[in-house]
């Protein structure tokens, strides 16, 4: 029995279940469809999901053409049948280009494709090889002025005047925003947020127990190991020479180093992340190293120790400062101060 017909037949269900067959029934009406579609490869029903990850769209939501990935890798392997069809269909010699820079466009699913000429019953082609294509035809271009001007009245958002007072979406927003949402969810579930209910926690065992046999995915150890042992030849991601040779040379390009601590700023970061309860009294010198201001950080580090009014050892600033000792000379080596010390004994 499938998910939509044991929902039809059950006079038990919450609130969720009862929202969910409603939302199913709309948009099968909408789509003209008397059950859910089932998945090409392995017939299974699909499970209905959320408009902008569906491939058949109504405007409750939608479904995708495969009901998993695995089911998707399968129906790849008749890929080229599916291919020579759908260039028979269309009395094609050679498939269709991208109409922007002429380049080879995918061979996808019907449900992905809007042009009738280059849709068939067995799949078809995209119309642009990419996202940055798309955007740059001047078709699209023009399209997308049209439909801005027919609804706002301006070629671009931007040109709106009320634009321009629109709030900015600040920490304060933000903090409002998730408050208001927060006691939302309290009101409805009890809880801050919903992936804490026991509903939510149940309906996710099962559903990951149905797909892998597993409660929790972090249990799939093997399968993720023999994944990274296809993709890279080694069981740990980490061990490739290709992930480590791109991680070192994207340090090199963002911080001109090959590892982290390498860098200054980082390790000044990590170094002083990791003293517990940082005291009040060193909040602006972190302040100012996190923005790159060194000399000015040294400078409120120098009027700290001179505040005390003597030269004082380390093991006295130390003491003073509320941190250990290591830390203190840490400090006093970075910012190359040991001539503002004594040697007296607890240095």
């Amino acid at each position: 029995m499938s998910v939509y017909q044991e929902l039809i037949s059950r006079s038990d269900l919450n609130a969720w279940e009862k929202n969910r067959l409603n939302k199913m029934r709309f948009a099968l009406k909408e789509a003209n469809l008397e059950t859910p579609p089932c998945c090409p490869t392995c017939g299974v029903e699909i499970e209905i999901t959320t408009k902008t990850k569906a491939d058949l769209k109504t405007s409750v939501g939608g479904w995708k053409t495969y009901c998993s990935r695995k089911c998707s890798r399968k129906h790849e392997i008749n890929a080229d049948a599916n291919f020579n069809s759908a260039l028979s269909y269309l009395s094609l010699e050679s498939p269709p280009v991208c109409k922007q820079c002429g380049g080879e466009v995918k061979f996808v699913s019907q449900h992905h494709i809007k042009d009738d000429l280059r849709k068939t019953p067995f799949g078809g082609w995209r119309e642009f090889c990419s996202v940055k294509c798309m955007h740059s035809n001047e078709e699209i271009i023009k399209k997308k002025e049209e439909t801005t001007i027919s609804r706002y009245g301006y070629s671009h958002w931007s040109k709106d005047p009320s634009s321009q007072n629109r709030e900015k979406w600040d920490d304060k927003k933000k903090e409002a925003y998730n408050k208001k949402r927060k006691e939302t969810t309290n009101k409805k579930y009890g809880v801050d947020h919903f992936s804490k209910t026991t509903e939510y926690i149940e309906r996710r065992k099962e559903t990951t127990n149905k797909k892998y046999g597993v409660d929790n995915t972090f249990q799939l150890v093997e399968r993720v190991r023999q994944g990274t042992l296809r993709k890279y030849g080694v069981p740990v991601a980490i061990q490739s020479e290709d992930v480590l040779s791109k991680k070192r040379s994207t340090m090199i390009l963002k911080y001109g180093v090959e590892h982290p601590m390498q860098n200054e700023l980082i390790k000044f970061k990590a170094r002083i992340g990791n003293i517990k309860n940082l005291p009040p009294i060193l909040w602006d010198v972190k302040h100012h190293i996190v923005q790159n201001q060194y000399e000015d950080a040294k400078k409120i580090f120098i009027d700290i120790i001179t505040s005390l009014g003597h030269s004082p050892t380390r093991y006295e600033l130390a003491k003073q400062l509320g941190i250990s000792y290591s830390h203190t000379n840490w400090l006093v080596r970075y910012f190359d101060l040991y001539s503002m010390f004594s040697y007296t004994t607890g240095t």
